[in-house]
């Protein structure tokens, strides 16, 4: 039997890599003597949560030593940093200014073509204003109440962090390629368009929440996994409650709402709607919940793709075990070939595979 991830957060995003392909990029991975435990530990642990075509990972596969330590740095950094919020100390990548290991890399792996420089960053003055502007917003659309408990003392939590999303720096192309090759080229793509830039700001990719679950959920001790069934027009969507030691009661923290979803919110003869209040309740992982908007078109609902990448994006991180402070065992050794390899056994990058999927590519506008 090969190694394989959860297959939860299969509604939106693209399927699971072959698990023959998986077993064959794994296999590479393991033999490759010179590579640091470190390293050969977070590639394995991203790869079986890979959702890119399976040409994209059969090439890992064909990576030397030194180019899989630089692929392995890419994940700790967009990992790490951007998504745990601490400083990787130690970096190569970060502390050089030489990005020709990083473009070789992602020239082997096919995808040199998502590199290109995103819009630029809006102004320090303007960024200021954002927050507010997206708590405004989800505000509207949820009337103030938090999603779970309809509290109205809510704060507004990004699916996405901004901080990524935005930014058009060298150290955001990382965050980049590892989602070209986490959930591949074309769905990159769409993430950019539903929550890159200036989009990133908007509703689509925040949710209002109560404090307890607003922290719960930036933690990625909980995420929400919709329903089926969603387009642009939907003014509800119903999700389920994932947490980490799920059937475990969430940090105490109780709703109101009915147990079933069509219960929780309901609308009047003239329209508005209602939140039918019912015996207080523990919330729970698998507890039910609807997602609802008062205005699809001016305030749309959470976008699921963003949802469930939210989830798998934790998933990797707690399978990896970047969730500790520090990292648990992690070592970065820098991706300079004579930093670990002995400089007389340094290989040569091997050609890339000869495949349709690069002559298929164009270089991106932006």
């Amino acid at each position: 039997m090969g190694i394989s991830g959860s297959s939860i957060a299969d509604c939106y995003l693209p399927p699971k890599c072959s698990q023959e392909v998986l077993d064959s990029a794994v296999a590479a991975v393991c033999s490759a003597e010179q590579l640091a435990k470190d390293h050969r530990e977070i590639l394995i642990c991203v790869m079986v949560h890979m959702r890119c075509p399976d040409a994209i990972l059969a090439r890992i596969g064909t990576l030397n030593p030194v180019q899989m330590a630089v692929l392995a740095e890419v994940f700790y950094v967009s990992l790490a940093e951007i998504f745990h919020g601490w400083k990787p100390r130690g970096s190569g990548l970060l502390g050089n200014t030489d990005d020709l290991p990083f473009r070789d890399l992602a020239d082997v792996l096919g995808l040199t073509h998502m590199l290109g420089t995103r819009p630029a960053s809006i102004s320090v003055a303007t960024a200021a204003l954002k927050p507010d502007l997206l708590f405004s917003e989800c505000s509207k659309r949820q009337l103030g109440l938090c999603y779970i408990t309809h509290n109205e003392k809510a704060e507004c939590s990004p699916i996405l962090p901004h901080s990524v999303m935005v930014l058009g720096t060298y150290r955001h192309m990382f965050f980049w390629l590892f989602l070209a090759l986490l959930v591949g080229p074309d769905f990159q793509e769409k993430i950019w368009e539903i929550a890159g830039g200036e989009n990133v700001w908007g509703c689509t990719n925040g949710i209002l929440l109560s404090p307890s679950m607003h922290k719960l959920f930036h933690e990625g001790q909980c995420s929400f996994h919709p329903d089926p069934g969603y387009d642009a027009t939907s003014t509800v969507i119903d999700v389920t409650i994932h947490s980490r030691g799920s059937g475990r009661e969430l940090g105490g923290i109780s709703t109101t709402c009915h147990s079933e979803p069509a219960m929780q919110v309901t609308i009047a003869e003239d329209g508005t709607l209602q939140f039918p209040e019912c015996t207080p309740m523990f919330v729970r992982g698998n507890s039910r919940f609807r997602f609802f908007t008062v205005d699809p078109a001016n305030y749309p609902l959470p976008h699921p793709i963003l949802l469930e990448l939210h989830h798998t994006l934790w998933s990797v991180i707690n399978t990896t075990r970047l969730n500790s402070r520090p990292p648990h065992g992690w070592k970065p050794l820098g991706f300079q070939a004579d930093v670990f390899l002995p400089s007389s056994k340094v290989e040569n990058s091997p050609s890339s595979p000869e495949t349709s999927d690069h002559s298929d590519h164009e270089e991106s506008s932006e």
